[in-house]
């Protein structure tokens, strides 16, 4: 530098070696963002309790989750929901999520039995009341419309966060069984309470990391269900899956059953599909049953058309499906 402060050639850096430092710090952040997307979504822990701080941290809701009961081991979600319906105000129950790591006498439609064993799935049921809900229906009504509806969401949920965790061949099974590749990865209990101004029960298992397809000492009937861990080979985190489970239940929600039904659309695995109609269950032959074709969901059930050309609409308390 010449006396008069000013730089000379040979205190100016060889040409191109001030512009290497951003260079490089580019290429470190394009590397770090190209293995953050081949390695896939954060993973969780096999055989690890439900983090509620984590579940907290990834929830982004207006009600749903705000409120969590956790239970390392009960008989079921849906019997402790209950129980808090008698204790708790409405404004309580509204949003309140009971999480479980097992359940010891889980159940599904009609009382079937639920495989509910390893406590790396996902056992939960939330409260929803139709009055406190962003989109409630006319006072005083019985929220039938309604309940359709948060039945419709809620599949639609599940199934959007099973496709979120990358999971590809989703379909939800009229009314409420969700399905990847053709086998049962999740199902839904909805029970409405008349008491406390009216509260719905919602109770949702989801197989998350057990490896059902793999194992060997699981039972013949566990079989013919499949895991998010089955369908993707990564173990994925419960606390996120639940989180996107209820996200999205609230944002279909404040929508209209019309959009909701759309959406459940996309997943129809029973929509031109040849089905067989159950009056008693798929093992148990009734000469009532018979074999039609689905067309679609709608506010009053399931549309189908039989053989003879008949069309019908199901209701879901009278009947039950199997793909044909």
């Amino acid at each position: 530098q010449d006396p008069h402060g000013k730089k000379t050639a040979a205190d100016s850096p060889p040409s191109g070696q001030g512009s290497m430092f951003p260079i490089l710090a580019v290429v470190v952040v394009v590397i770090a963002v190209v293995y953050m997307l081949m390695s896939g979504p954060e993973q969780g822990e096999l055989d690890s309790p439900f983090d509620k701080e984590r579940f907290a941290s990834l929830l982004n809701t207006r009600d749903l989750g705000k409120k969590l009961e956790y239970k390392p081991r009960t008989s079921t979600t849906m019997a402790d929901a209950k129980l808090l319906v008698k204790q708790r105000t409405q404004d309580d129950l509204h949003g309140t999520v009971v999480v479980a790591d097992s359940q010891t006498r889980a159940i599904g439609r009609k009382g079937r039995k639920w495989y509910a064993k390893s406590r790396d799935n996902l056992y939960a049921t939330f409260m929803w009341i139709p009055s406190l809900s962003a989109s409630p229906p006319p006072k005083g009504a019985v929220p039938q419309e309604h309940l359709t509806h948060l039945n419709y969401a809620v599949a639609v949920a599940i199934a959007r966060a099973c496709a979120a965790e990358g999971a590809s061949g989703v379909g939800i099974k009229w009314p409420n069984d969700i399905w990847i590749s053709n086998r049962k990865v999740s199902g839904i209990l909805l029970d409405y309470q008349p008491g406390k101004g009216g509260v719905a029960l919602v109770g949702i298992g989801i197989n998350v990391n057990e490896e059902i397809q793999h194992a060997d000492k699981i039972d013949a009937t566990a079989k013919q269900a499949i895991s998010i861990r089955d369908a993707t080979g990564y173990v994925a985190l419960r606390e996120r899956v639940l989180a996107r489970v209820l996200e999205e239940t609230e944002a279909l929600m404040a929508g209209t059953l019309a959009s909701t039904l759309s959406s459940y659309g996309e997943y129809d695995m029973l929509k031109d599909r040849r089905i067989r109609v159950h009056h008693k269950s798929k093992n148990v032959d009734d000469p009532r049953d018979y074999d039609a074709v689905g067309v679609r969901p709608t506010k009053d059930g399931l549309e189908v058309v039989k053989s003879d050309g008949t069309k019908l609409t199901l209701l879901a308390e009278e009947v039950s499906i199997s793909p044909a």
